[in-house]
């Protein structure tokens, strides 16, 4: 820990390691039998940390401070690369601060395919906007992006489709829930990844839930 702070110059380094491990431990990954490291795991803890930092005062550059000093440039087959874990901890920071300044620039994540990929290679999946998990009666209006593997789109309807790669794709889902509680209207953002098995004619249903041990709302796909 005392090389982290040499490396970086900051305490809030060490808080932020803190509360990525914590958050592996509130998300049940440590319940995990098969145990080891795995990116979406490493993600949603960097997530969770981000939402920490903030709510302890960090600022976005403090939050991300420890990965922007250690984290691999590339990720490997336990960790995610550097700016996929910069990008989460982001997530997690803004949903700690809904209430940016209106003239900061909502954070985008940057698509760059690694190769070409051709029509004739891709698959057609189906989408399926489901709401919320549980069968709840919230009532909600849902805004989101969603991304698969080397493509996004931002759905206007419930249902819809994607041509994606086949095989195994990582996802990531960020937006906005507009949830009507007892007749109070709340704004909230959401964030989720993930990955899926995409085959021609493959339908998917996109859920959201929330964390009853931080409060964050979340997009999944099953």
């Amino acid at each position: 820990m005392q090389n982290i702070i040499t490396t970086t110059g900051t305490n809030w380094a060490n808080y932020s390691i803190l509360a990525h491990e914590i958050g592996h431990h509130l998300e049940g990954h440590t319940l995990d039998t098969l145990g080891g490291s795995k990116p979406p795991l490493e993600l949603h803890a960097d997530r969770f940390s981000g939402f920490i930092m903030a709510k302890l005062g960090a600022t976005l550059s403090e939050a991300q401070v420890v990965m922007q000093n250690v984290a691999s440039e590339s990720g490997s087959s336990t960790h995610p690369p550097k700016s996929a874990r910069l990008e989460a901890i982001a997530v997690g920071w803004r949903q700690a601060n809904p209430n940016l300044p209106p003239d900061e620039p909502p954070f985008e994540p940057q698509i760059i395919p690694e190769q070409p990929v051709y029509e004739d290679e891709l698959v057609t999946i189906n989408f399926n906007y489901v709401g919320s998990a549980g069968g709840t009666n919230i009532q909600h209006q849902a805004e989101f992006r969603l991304i698969v593997g080397n493509y996004y789109i931002l759905p206007d309807q419930n249902r819809f489709q994607m041509n994606v790669d086949p095989g195994s794709n990582y996802y990531q889902i960020q937006g906005n829930l507009q949830i009507n509680l007892y007749g109070i209207l709340y704004n909230v953002t959401a964030y989720g990844d993930g990955n899926l098995n995409a085959r021609e004619g493959s339908n998917f249903n996109v859920q959201w839930d929330i964390n009853l041990y931080t409060g964050v709302y979340y997009f999944y796909i099953e």
